[in-house]
């Protein structure tokens, strides 16, 4: 603690701590000590060092490990960091005072008016700016000079400090600019190294088509059979996850799905690649058809078809957004904006595809307990409500065997395979990167509980 000027008034009964580190002189500890103004009439100070500084006060003492460190070492100690500071900067202080010297010398008035004065004066005045080749290599025998050279009183000072040979300070520049040189080579090597992270060409877009079977639909309200215009939503990264099971192929014999997306909505980039989930769309528009069919799709097609789609009988707009925060409010009803507006009469589709749907799209969270229960007993999960159950045989994921389901995920699960594997891939697309594990959905791909308390 610096307190340059400070008088710290403090009581004549305590105690401070004096740290001692490299480099420390014998007056910058006089100095740190008497901050302690009343030091031996009251006040005391004790030392601490770290373990490099403990080892060399023990070696000046010549004391064990065992041994205990007096104050005495520490002065010790303290007087010889002092000696090789003075050692360090005796060839500072040699240059200094020869330069001086000649300067002092050039101020002769007899000198100045019996010639050029200006010359005089640069050529005592002025250093080089550089340094000669043979100045820089020829050698140690040019960076040392004897006392002899030197003028008398800093050969008397010299002598008294007990000095035989002096170091050019340049040289030892020199060897300080050649360290900070290594160093800053190893540095800049060291970044060289650093992993380069090589950006994926951008893709090129696709070109949007309206299919005639979607213009079909919006006019009846119903799907073409086997239409190629449209596919489950699900196979939006059919491509994506090939080490994985594919979705649809999750799914039981038995389970048909009537959640839908246009060719349109699911192509989005050019591209022979495969598996590029960084361009998959989000869902924000659903078209409502006759049976409980639900279609995504693509913001293209919702502007080309809008005039349509506010004549017909037969369908309905939504808009629709994954509910990714947990203050958010869900409107997974799709009641919220609708074109044409919802008769009262309006049946919407049913939970199952509701549920699905907020899967697809990325929503977080549940709004309540028994939504929870209600995916998890739609994916197959278990849930604490089902670990009531004695002989159920549950995977490692969470996902319940069709052999063993009872109850209540018995008759809602649709898939005799996990979908858990593809069901991550498609959330970490759909969060881009951010995480996702706190949430209650991270919670159930993750093989975590979910209870009351967290709605």
């Amino acid at each position: 603690m610096h307190t340059r000027g400070t008088d710290l008034q403090l009581p004549v009964n305590w105690r401070a701590c004096v740290t001692l580190g490299p480099n420390v002189t014998k007056d910058r500890l006089v100095q740190g000590c008497m901050r302690m103004r009343k030091l031996g009439y009251g006040q005391s100070v004790m030392f601490v060092a770290p373990h490099e500084i403990d080892r060399v006060i023990r070696e000046r003492a010549k004391k064990s490990v065992t041994d205990r460190i007096t104050n005495l070492d520490v002065l010790r100690w303290a007087i010889n960091e002092t000696c090789q500071d003075i050692e360090h900067h005796v060839p500072h202080w040699v240059q200094q005072g020869t330069d001086f010297i000649a300067r002092n010398k050039v101020w002769d008035p007899d000198l100045l008016l019996s010639s050029n004065p200006s010359q005089i004066l640069q050529s005592s005045w002025l250093r080089p700016e550089a340094r000669t080749l043979q100045e820089m290599y020829m050698g140690a025998p040019s960076n040392t000079s004897n006392l002899s050279e030197m003028a008398s009183e800093i050969r008397e000072r010299c002598q008294f400090l007990g000095v035989t040979t002096i170091i050019d300070p340049r040289a030892e520049e020199e060897k300080e600019r050649e360290v900070d040189h290594k160093v800053e080579r190893e540095i800049n090597h060291e970044i060289e190294r650093e992993t380069q992270i090589e950006r994926p060409q951008k893709a090129n877009a696709a070109v949007h088509h309206l299919h005639e079977h979607v213009k079909s639909f919006i006019k009846t309200g119903q799907i073409p059979p086997h239409s190629p215009a449209f596919s489950p939503v699900f196979t939006s990264l059919r491509d994506g996850v090939s080490e994985l099971h594919r979705f649809q192929d999750c799914l039981s014999s038995k389970s048909r799905i009537e959640l839908l997306a246009t060719t349109d909505f699911l192509t989005t980039v050019r591209t022979t690649s495969y598996g590029n989930g960084d361009y998959i769309r989000p869902v924000n528009w659903l078209v409502s058809g006759k049976d409980g069919v639900l279609v995504v799709l693509s913001p293209y097609e919702v502007n080309q078809l809008l005039p349509s789609i506010r004549k017909s009988k037969n369908v309905n707009l939504h808009i629709y957004t994954p509910r990714t925060t947990q203050f958010m409010k869900s409107i997974d009803d799709l009641k919220l904006y609708c074109i044409p507006s919802l008769p009262s009469s309006w049946k919407g589709p049913s939970q199952t595809i509701l549920d699905l749907l907020n899967l697809a799209a990325g929503q977080l969270y549940f709004p309540d307990y028994e939504a929870y229960l209600r995916v998890c007993a739609l994916l197959g999960i278990c849930t604490p409500e089902d670990q009531k159950e004695v002989d159920m045989y549950v995977q490692s994921d969470g996902f319940i065997g069709p052999e063993s389901r009872v109850g209540r995920v018995k008759g809602a699960c649709l898939f005799y395979k996990s979908p858990l594997p593809y069901l991550k891939v498609l959330t970490g697309f759909r969060r881009k990167g951010q995480t996702y594990a706190p949430t209650h959905l991270g919670k159930i791909l993750h093989t975590r509980f979910l209870q009351k308390d967290a709605f």
